[in-house]
């Protein structure tokens, strides 16, 4: 830069700058760092039923359609309250990370697989 300021020095400072208003943003508010048990109760996530005819839709079979609704989204939605479940059993504060890590990681997949279907069967 032109001014005398390297822009190693100013990403540096940019990126302090960012911490420090995240860091003022959140406070002692953290739950973890504190060491404080978060146990609740899981929540229950009840499939949507099928909203469309398996039969109407041209170029997929019946048979496959039902096939992957119950299989594959129902399947999800109670692989997502099962995860709840033991999240909402879990003591943070004794749980190896590895632990939250993987059910943290289940729990956004099954999510995700949830909602990607819902969308798709629009349900």
């Amino acid at each position: 830069m032109s001014d005398g300021v390297e822009r190693r020095n100013l990403i540096q400072a940019g990126g302090l700058a960012a911490g420090a208003a995240v860091a003022a943003m959140f406070g002692d508010q953290s739950a973890l760092a504190q060491g404080t048990v978060l146990r609740g109760t899981p929540v229950t996530y009840q499939p949507k039923p099928l909203s469309l005819d398996p039969k109407s839709i041209k170029g997929i079979s019946e048979k496959v359609i039902t096939s992957h609704y119950e299989n594959n989204y129902v399947g999800a939605v109670k692989r997502l309250t099962a995860i709840s479940a033991q999240l909402a059993e879990l003591d943070f504060a004794k749980a190896p990370n590895f632990l939250i890590n993987g059910l943290k990681r289940e729990e956004l997949i099954a999510a995700n697989s949830m909602i990607l279907h819902e969308i798709y069967f629009d349900v």
